[in-house]
């Protein structure tokens, strides 16, 4: 622990002690633990005290202690204690370095950030099975967003792990812009967007078609037994308002994704400032198991997150409360997320271009997608025959894998064969 911090401790626990015997609190703070961000002074009741008694004077103590904002967490996991939550003085930031070496083997591990006594939490992407990111600006999530892209970009090829990014402000993602894990270029405009989320759904059910004939479950138990294997997809979208602003039948295709994509390895990272109910409706939400919640605005904008009216009281700059019944079945964790600069997220895509630069995004590439130009016009004619066309009637109909017909299907999209509007059953109409 900093000396400075110590010492500033040691008096708050005094000034505690001070305003349980002032206001007949039968309770005593018996001691403290610090971590990066903030340090918890551990309270212990005595004889029949009850918890309530104490949550009641918290405004008191915080006038007391001079403090705008306090957190006080009414049982902490595994200890006999309440808990006192106050930023520190001083705070220590957690760099991504020293996180991404704690890492474990899994490829698809994102890091959320350490607890306060320094352990890294961390998951599978695949088991979350999407994340919503919230706070406020300067909270922290922008970083958090690179450095969990930069986490999974490093441990995986582009053949494992494609991103489709949507960035309405034209901020946050334009780093990315050549990055060879794109599964496509990056998406500004709502319109894009909407066509790429209902092109994915038809991506997801061709996929489960492709399960079904293979006899498979999953991507992964695809991947295991199959030696053409079938990529990761993610698709994170920034400032999700902005987004549901300009074209707001993006709810449909996101819904669907977000029930249903899961096993096909499609996953959702969906950041926004603050939730809004109309945005994000409950069904949409309740998809959401993993809320990574930054500091808000106000208590309703916590509670909106994460069903608890705290994350006003956190201190920004990274200070989370992580909500995930995969992670910690009941309890909110809170965490400081790991600090990556602006030059390191530019510094890995530059080392990853050089290393894959043969690789583009899908719906980027120029080169024959099927052996010759003669058999996509073999494939072209028959689609043209047809009323409506879908990857996987492609793959029945003209005897080719999953990936060469994806392939001619996003040929047949950019030669505009086919309409942008889908239709959930049949796929997409033939443009004649």
């Amino acid at each position: 622990m900093r000396q400075d911090n110590k010492i500033v401790n040691e008096e708050r626990k005094t000034l505690i002690n001070k305003t349980f015997k002032d206001m007949n609190v039968l309770a005593e703070c018996v001691g403290y633990i610090s971590g990066p961000t903030y340090t918890r002074f551990n309270i212990k009741y005595k004889k029949d005290e009850k918890v309530k008694n104490l949550s009641s004077i918290i405004p008191d103590l915080r006038v007391r202690l001079g403090l705008s904002y306090l957190r006080f967490v009414p049982s902490i996991p595994n200890e006999p204690y309440s808990g006192i939550e106050i930023v520190n003085e001083h705070r220590d930031f957690v760099n991504y370095d020293d996180i991404y070496d704690q890492l474990n083997n899994n490829p698809m591990s994102i890091p959320f950030g350490v607890d306060i006594k320094g352990k890294l939490i961390q998951e599978d992407l695949c088991v979350l099975p999407h994340i919503l990111v919230t706070g406020t600006t300067g909270s922290g999530k922008s970083i958090f967003l690179h450095s969990l892209l930069t986490t999974l970009i490093k441990r995986n090829t582009p053949s494992d792990v494609q991103f489709v990014l949507i960035d309405p402000k034209y901020v946050e993602m334009h780093p990315y812009k050549e990055l060879p894990h794109l599964y496509r270029p990056i998406i500004n405009k709502g319109k894009e967007a909407l066509e790429a989320l209902y092109s994915l759904v038809q991506k997801m059910n061709d996929r489960y078609v492709l399960f079904e004939k293979e006899e498979v479950c999953s991507i992964k138990e695809y991947n295991e037994t199959h030696k053409d294997k079938l990529p990761y997809i993610i698709v994170v979208i920034d400032e999700y308002m902005d987004l549901y602003e300009s074209v707001n039948d993006v709810k449909g295709p996101l819904l669907s994704l977000l029930q249903k994509a899961r096993a096909s390895g499609i996953h959702i990272i969906l950041s926004m400032q603050r939730i809004d109910t109309n945005a994000l409706s409950k069904a949409m939400k309740d998809n959401f198991p993993t809320v990574v919640c930054f500091a808000t605005a106000t208590d309703t904008d916590s509670i909106f997150a994460i069903n608890d009216s705290c994350a006003e009281y956190l201190g920004g700059l990274g200070d989370m409360l992580l909500k995930s019944p995969t992670i910690s079945r009941k309890d909110l964790l809170r965490l400081q997320a790991p600090y990556i600069k602006s030059t390191e997220v530019r510094e890995v895509i530059g080392e990853l271009k050089e290393k894959y630069k043969t690789v583009e995004p899908l719906s980027a590439n120029p080169a024959p997608i099927i052996d010759n130009d003669e058999a996509y016009e073999k494939v072209k004619n028959w689609v043209l025959e047809q009323e409506y066309v879908s990857v996987s009637k492609i793959q029945r109909e003209c005897s080719l894998g999953f990936n060469r017909a994806n392939r001619v299907f996003e040929r047949l999209q950019k030669d505009g064969l086919v309409s942008p509007e889908m239709d959930k059953k049949k796929g997409l109409k033939v443009i004649k």
